[in-house]
């Protein structure tokens, strides 16, 4: 039998989307509720928290995005096969985080001459740093970020691309070959290849 859970977020791909890509991979039979952001106010308060994703599992509202995709991932073997794959998982998934938040600065940056700048420098300077560095990273570890072995940190990433690509409305992998070349194997995946088939359409 499966394992069951709802996962609630937003109607975006955003900081859900590893997760899903997780539990999709683990061919889990997850419930993907999705709140408008303006009705998020009506269960705010039923949130551990107050905010989103929270998956709903064996009885327990479980919450922070990457604690969640590190759990499951432990489910479906996705966590290497020694301590040290464990650490360098969250190392990588970390890194990405770092990433990330120049994404969610730019989104919710109001002032467009500083936004246009904040792009600009996001493209220049941010991306190339972090980019090129994951693709040496994926380079010697046969393609994969650790172990030379498919980990939750790969998913990760893959998933959490979704949202950095549709807010720039570009590819930000063009010229890293490594990054293009995992980031296929982990869409190609059985059950987020289906997963990806599936999902609901979204601006982030």
């Amino acid at each position: 039998m499966s394992l069951r859970c709802k996962l609630t977020y937003f109607r975006a791909m955003g900081l859900a989307e590893p997760i899903r890509y997780i539990l999709a991979y683990g061919k889990a039979d997850f419930e993907d509720c999705r709140v408008d952001y303006e009705n998020f106010h009506q269960i705010k308060s039923k949130m551990p928290m107050g905010q989103l994703p929270v998956v709903d599992f064996e009885g327990k509202k479980l919450f922070q995005s990457i604690a969640i995709c590190r759990f499951f991932a432990k489910k479906f073997s996705l966590v290497g096969n020694t301590d040290n794959h464990e650490l360098e998982c969250d190392m990588i998934v970390d890194t990405i985080t770092d990433f990330r938040l120049h994404f969610r600065d730019l989104h919710f940056c109001e002032d467009p001459e500083l936004k246009l700048k904040k792009k600009e420098i996001l493209l220049s300077e941010t991306a190339p740093f972090y980019l090129s560095r994951f693709q040496s990273v994926v380079n010697e570890n046969g393609g994969f970020f650790v172990g030379a072995q498919l980990t939750w940190s790969d998913l990760y990433f893959a998933g959490i691309l979704c949202f950095m690509e549709s807010l720039l409305k570009m590819n930000l992998l063009e010229g890293y070959s490594y990054l293009e070349c995992l980031r296929e194997k982990v869409n190609n995946l059985d059950g987020v290849k289906e997963w990806i088939s599936s999902r609901p359409k979204t601006d982030l």
